[in-house]
């Protein structure tokens, strides 16, 4: 049951070859076993099934990598909310040979878009490069025009016969695009390399040469020189600055004829790379509605072959050696005759019980209620086997005590209200798989939160707190005695207890008048601990009893001699001790009393614990007792002794 994890068995199960597909892949769906490794000798690389298992990863891949493109072309994977059968064997088989394989749509597909990928980032390329010259062209012209007198023609193609720069003095000329934090390094190169044998200018971007550019970022560079010593050390220094450097003409004329192809070729540059995107989105788009389905199937046919690997595979038959819940045995051998009725195998089902001294693993059968809480469970330890599971308890205690801090109706309805909205719409939003880390932590505890939203609607009613404000819902156990004019000539008045008070007391929770008292905070934090506090160690006191369970259960007399007894002792002479106190001077004192047993004279229940833990005697007001019962630093001592005898 859920109290406990079920009862294991180690098993081996004979499988016909012809078989064990089959069974292995209808296994994973049930979760029925937890296979061992019958092959613990024999490494990855050399078992029986690695070469399919290489199949499937490179499946895998290959839709990752559709994946990636999808989103890169931000095209929309529409949800697939079937869960796809594990493959047939022959499927994976046919897959070595693409032609007769039904994942040959998946190869093709990639494959396809691959190539056009990579055509594309080719093209793009080509393309950066070219935009770059461009923009080098255009500047270079400018410098000539400038230095020419000429108006700046730089968009007509008019002609003009005058000299140009460098016309005939065997000037070189160099451009270059050039990240702008690495350019003063350049200089600072080019100057103690060259000696000044060059003519430098720099300037901005005219514009983004790709989408993702930042005009800020980068800088234009052209370098007139000569030599070809100058050249080489041009070259090298551009290299490692990480320079793009492109070899430009010393003649207007030739400029602008470069210049004229550097837009003619950008033209049909783009309009090739948009015929290109445009097919590939086409190809994109027939595998978007398949690609999670491939995903799905891929993935349960690797786990299928993984868990071949475990199988020993040595003899004619196969031998799945496994862990396997007793009461699952029926199950697992229908399934098995199943199969091998199916693939017409000859025989009948074995499955062999094993004896062995390993300790068997826990296995808590779970829901979709329950996994939350037992996850919470877990963070802390994993019970041993067949120890007591603490999840069926930790559904009532853990929200409750989370609302004993909580305490709040306002926020608790919040919280209630949001988690409804989880669990009515669950299968819908559970098949929308957002991809949000805090979405997923909410959505899986979406049941924890709507507990601990119902109880801290209680707890916040107790406490008569919504929002921090409080409720009159019934009217008041206090009464006002004071007059009208006695009420106008005071700021601050006080009740006394002892007249002021109906008698009765509120029907359900904190009385509103509390708060409008200014010791409200000292009086509901008071409370609130003390009640957190005898909470918690009650809690504490049933853990143990489950612990005395546990010894019982495994029939070990000496942990109930050697732990329990002691852990109850320690707990009572201790903790449960300081709950008595809280009870006691909740009984005790009090208005309308003798003056030893008024509020005045009551202590301190955390200071007299504290002291009674070091041995120190408690300081009382004057016409107090010293003592809150007879003999109680006696019983005291006698309780600290015996804690201190069972740690």
């Amino acid at each position: 049951s859920f109290l406990r994890s079920d009862e294991m068995i180690m098993c081996e199960i004979y499988i016909p070859i012809e078989v064990c597909y089959t069974f292995i892949s209808v296994m994973g769906e049930l979760e029925l076993l937890e296979f061992l490794d019958a092959n613990e000798d024999v490494i990855a690389t050399k078992r029986e099934f690695v070469n399919q298992l290489k199949t499937c990863s490179e499946l895998e891949q290959k839709i990752l990598n559709l994946s990636k493109v999808l989103k890169e072309y931000k095209i929309q994977v529409p949800p697939y909310y079937d869960n796809p059968p594990v493959p047939r064997e022959k499927e994976l088989i046919e897959e070595m040979n693409p032609q007769r394989s039904e994942f040959s749509l998946l190869r093709k597909l990639s494959d396809e878009v691959e190539e056009v990928s990579a055509n594309n980032d080719q093209l793009n390329a080509n393309l950066t490069s070219n935009k770059e010259f461009g923009q080098i062209l255009i500047r270079l012209l400018k410098l000539y025009y400038m230095a020419t007198g000429k108006r700046h023609p730089l968009f007509d193609r008019a002609y003009d016969e005058e000299r140009e720069i460098g016309g005939g003095v065997g000037m070189r000329v160099f451009g270059g695009i050039i990240q702008r934090d690495k350019m003063m390094g350049m200089e600072i190169l080019l100057m103690r390399l060259c000696r000044g044998n060059y003519i430098l200018f720099v300037d901005e971007l005219i514009e983004p040469i790709t989408s993702k550019d930042d005009l800020t970022k980068k800088c234009i560079f052209i370098i007139f020189f000569q030599g070809a010593k100058t050249e080489q050390r041009i070259i090298a220094i551009a290299k490692a600055s990480k320079a793009q450097i492109y070899q430009a003409e010393d003649n207007k004329l030739k400029c602008e004829a470069l210049l004229a192809k550097c837009r003619e070729y950008t033209a049909q540059t783009e309009k090739i790379i948009a015929t290109t995107n445009k097919h590939l989105k086409k190809v994109l788009n027939t595998a978007a509605p398949k690609i999670t389905k491939w995903y799905m199937q891929i993935l349960k046919m690797k786990a299928v072959f993984h868990a071949l690997n475990l199988i020993d595979t040595s003899e004619k038959i196969m031998i799945a050696k496994c862990w396997v819940p007793k009461k699952n045995i029926p199950k697992i051998y229908q399934v098995l005759q199943q199969a091998m009725e199916e693939n017409q195998s000859v025989g009948s089902p074995i499955i062999h019980k094993i004896e062995t001294d390993e300790e068997p693993p826990t296995c808590i059968k779970l829901n979709k209620f329950t996994i939350a809480f037992q996850n919470i469970i877990h963070a802390y330890g994993i019970a041993s086997y067949q120890e007591l599971n603490p999840m069926p308890y930790t559904v009532i205690t853990f929200p409750f005590l989370f609302a004993i801090m909580f305490g709040d109706s306002g926020h608790g309805l919040i919280m209630t209200l949001f988690a409804l909205f989880m669990v009515i719409f669950e299968d819908s939003l559970d098949r929308k798989n957002i991809p949000n880390e805090i979405w997923q932590i909410l959505f899986n505890g979406r049941y924890v939160i709507l507990l601990m939203g119902i109880a801290s609607i209680y707890t916040g009613s107790i406490y008569n707190d919504i929002f921090s404000l409080g409720v009159s819902t019934f009217s008041s156990s206090w009464k006002i005695n004071y007059n009208k004019s006695t009420l106008e000539e005071n700021i601050m008045l006080q009740l006394n207890p002892s007249k002021d008070y109906k008698g009765t007391p509120y029907p359900f929770g904190i009385d509103p008048v509390w708060k409008l008292a200014e010791n409200q905070i000292d009086f509901l934090n008071s409370f609130k601990m003390k009640l957190a506090i005898i909470l918690g160690v009650i809690q504490m006191y049933f853990g143990i009893m489950l612990s005395l369970l546990n010894h019982l259960f495994f029939k070990n007399y000496n942990s109930i001699y050697g732990e329990f007894v002691p852990q109850i002792l320690f707990f009572t002479c201790l903790f449960g001790y300081l709950i008595f106190l809280a009870f006691y001077k909740w009984y005790v004192y009090g208005p309308n009393r003798e003056m030893i047993w008024e509020p005045g004279c009551a202590p301190a229940i955390l200071i007299t614990f504290i002291n009674m833990i070091l041995v120190k005697e408690t300081e009382t007001p004057k016409g107090c007792r010293s003592e809150m019962y007879s003999h109680q630093k006696i019983i005291e001592k006698v309780f600290l002794l015996v804690a201190l005898v069972c740690v």
